[in-house]
């Protein structure tokens, strides 16, 4: 007879993907160098951290700017997507550092570009964030970091890259 401790036992790959996924939400993915009127922050999906003369604080985010974070995290997911393959085929580890790196530095390379565009001449991002805020994301690599513990806690075993997939 099997016990209950043996059948809730999960492998290490859906447990790397959770606990992944649970930080892409709830981690910052980068530091908003403000260039107009509005306040510096840290950003996460869900929160932010404004660092204002007239407001310092935590608060949760609009639906608008959920689907802002998103697309600029958009990358980290195929990171995690990837990291997942990586326990469960054959993938190559030098694709999932690839993809690991241009999720981290994405957040700041598409706000560059986004300053770049507004400074030739574009006037406002679309909606639902169309207000007077340019940020620079300076990115915060937390996921790529956790990535990198997690697979020394979790290392990629032979038998898990043979395994279904």
């Amino acid at each position: 007879m099997t016990s209950i401790k043996s059948k809730l036992k999960l492998p290490p790959a859906y447990i790397v993907l959770l606990i992944l996924l649970a930080a892409a939400i709830l981690l910052p993915f980068g530091y908003a160098l403000d260039l107009g009127p509005g306040p510096n922050s840290v950003r996460a999906l869900v929160w932010q951290y404004i660092d204002a003369p007239w407001f310092s604080g935590f608060r949760f985010v609009r639906f608008g700017h959920v689907l802002e974070a998103i697309l600029y995290t958009l990358p980290t997911y195929f990171f995690i997507f990837q990291l997942f393959k990586l326990y469960r085929t054959s993938s190559r580890q030098k694709r999932m550092r690839l993809v690991g790196i241009l999720s981290a530095l994405f957040p700041g390379v598409v706000s560059l570009l986004l300053v770049i565009a507004w400074l030739q001449g574009w006037n406002q991002p679309p909606p639902p964030v169309s207000d007077h805020r340019f940020p620079i994301y300076v990115p915060i690599p937390a996921v790529v970091i956790i990535a990198i513990i997690l697979l020394k806690l979790f290392p990629v075993k032979e038998t898990d890259k043979t395994g279904a997939g």
